[in-house]
Parts: structure tokens; C-alpha cells; sequence
């Protein structure tokens, strides 16, 4: 396939869910580029920093590999530095969150492999959205974020991909509603499962952190994403109280999301550093990181 080098690039930085804002980046240890039906021909790249390029041809140029097949959905563990690794990993695949809305209820637990390329779309969109980028990308941006989720899979017991799943009640004459994938949140529980370049202001490494937390928009407000922040917590506390029975968790938030700001401040997040305006240069918005001191007993109901 032969694509052409780029005379100018523009670097588009995934920023986060406009709902639940908990900054997106895509890290990879290689470039995947790849061809847009657009009538001028340009094309996408997924950089090793990070960053999705859009990519402006001049000359020909042939590529000296295509881009490598998706990965198996077999999950990839590693092992934790300490002697009761498989029960941490047993932890984390028999975790359960239920709640009961007057409207529903909701289940929330680890993401299976056969749920990755519905989780997949369900950040694609959302990502989509928050970017303002036409609906013909998101198959492309689709295929960016597929290797970003298996790359951190591969993390797993460090890190764990959690998704929700809503019903909706039904009226008594009404058939029974099948359960709906409704959310997705993303935890980092230490260093090991930590991207390598995390989004500014930089949390700290050894604690745990929350990112790329959405709700699917036509379950929005109802409730879903306060108990998909409730379960992360309750998994990270059931999973480091034998170390220590109090943790800090931290997140970011834009700060122009008023709405998620609201919803972490509810639940006992304060900002603990924010970015300054020269963030602007690098064509994103300024964050809040937030930090909030989980112990046993924490309740935020």
C-alpha cells in the first residue's frame, strides 16, 4: 500500500468523554497509518507518543509494513510482586456491582474478551463525540482505540477494564428488556499497570488511578455513571485493603466539564493540581487532576 509523507501534520489528542471526562490517550509502541475515503486523500496515524495524526500526502511514498492484525482477545496476565497474586486475580474476575434504580438496575463487573469490541465502539463514539469528528471516523478511531484497550489488557492484574450493563424495567404488559452494555471505566491499581506518558498533571504512580469512564448517551442522567465511579472504588478497596486499609485515587477532569466536576466533588475528589495555560499550546484543555482518601468504611451513596 503506498501512502505519501506528510508535508504539515495536525495532531488530534483524544480528550476525554465530554460526560465523564477522564482523558483518553492512545499509547502503542508502533505508528499504524492508514488510508480515509475523503476526497483528499489523506490518511491516520497512531503515534508512538500517543497522539492521532491526520496526515496531508505530497509525494508517493510505500509503507515498509502494513499495519499488524488485531490482537487475540485472550487476556495476557502478569503476576503480582507478592505471595497472594492469585487471589487478587480471582478478585478482580469475580467482582460483582449491582444496584437497583426505580428504572432499572444495573450490573457492573470485569470485561470479558467477548465484550471488548462492544466496549471498544462504546469509547469510540463517546470519544467521537467529545471531538466533534464526522460519524465515518469512528470505525477509524474504532480501530486506534482496539489497540490502546488491548495494550492494557495485557496489564491485567494491574489494570482492569470494568463494564456496566443496564436493564431498563419494563411495564408489566411489556416483554422483559435484554441487559444493554451502559458504561465503561478503566483502572490503573499501580505503577505497573500505569501508561507510560499519563496526561498532565501527572498522578502518581503508586496509587490508583480512574480514566476513560463513559456512559453510553441514551442512559445518560440516570444515575449510571455515580455507581460505575462507586463500583471502581469498592474494587480498588477490596483489592488493596490487605496492604493497607486506606488508599488515595485520583482522576482528571476538564475543566470546562462542569457536570463530571460536580459528580467528583459529590463523591469526596478535590483538586490537587491543575495545568496551566500553556497546555493550550498543545491543543488541549486544561485538566483538574483530582484525589480522593478511600478507606474501608467509605461510603458515598
Amino acid at each position: 500500500m503506498a501512502v505519501s509523507p506528510i508535508s504539515s501534520t495536525a495532531t488530534i489528542l483524544i480528550d476525554g468523554d465530554h460526560r465523564y471526562n477522564n482523558h483518553l490517550r492512545l499509547f502503542s509502541t508502533s505508528t499504524y497509518t492508514f488510508p480515509l475515503k475523503s476526497n483528499h486523500n489523506t490518511s491516520l496515524s497512531l503515534r508512538p507518543n500517543g497522539h492521532i495524526c491526520r496526515q496531508s500526502p505530497t509525494t508517493s511514498e510505500s509503507l515498509s509494513s502494513n499495519p499488524p492484525a488485531p490482537e487475540s482477545s485472550q487476556i495476557q496476565t502478569t503476576t503480582f510482586l507478592d505471595p497472594d497474586a492469585a487471589e487478587k486475580v480471582d478478585l478482580l474476575e469475580n467482582f460483582s456491582y449491582t444496584h437497583e434504580f426505580d428504572h432499572g438496575s444495573l450490573r457492573i463487573r470485569l470485561m470479558a474478551s467477548n465484550e471488548i469490541d462492544s466496549t471498544v465502539m462504546l469509547l469510540s463514539e463517546s470519544f467521537s463525540d467529545a471531538m466533534g469528528l464526522p460519524k465515518r471516523y469512528v470505525e477509524v478511531l474504532a480501530f486506534l482505540v482496539k489497540q490502546y484497550v488491548m495494550e492494557k489488557r495485557s496489564m491485567f492484574p494491574h489494570a482492569a477494564t470494568v463494564v456496566a450493563f443496564y436493564k431498563k424495567k419494563s411495564k408489566p404488559s411489556a416483554a422483559d428488556e435484554d441487559e444493554k452494555l451502559a458504561g465503561t471505566a478503566e483502572i490503573s491499581f499501580n505503577a505497573l499497570g500505569m501508561n507510560a506518558s499519563p496526561p498532565t498533571p501527572t498522578p502518581p504512580r503508586n496509587f490508583p488511578y480512574i480514566c476513560n469512564m463513559t456512559v453510553e448517551k441514551k442512559v445518560r442522567r440516570k444515575g449510571i455513571g455515580w455507581h460505575l465511579l462507586k463500583a471502581c472504588e469498592e474494587l480498588i478497596l477490596e483489592l488493596m485493603e490487605e496492604q493497607s486499609p486506606e488508599t488515595q485515587v485520583h482522576l482528571h477532569c476538564r475543566i470546562v466539564d462542569h457536570g463530571p466536576f460536580n459528580l467528583y466533588t459529590r463523591a469526596g475528589y478535590g483538586v490537587v493540581e491543575r495545568d496551566n495555560m500553556l497546555v493550550w499550546l498543545t491543543f488541549q484543555r486544561r485538566k483538574n487532576l483530582m484525589r480522593k482518601y478511600l478507606k474501608s468504611t467509605t461510603n458515598i451513596n
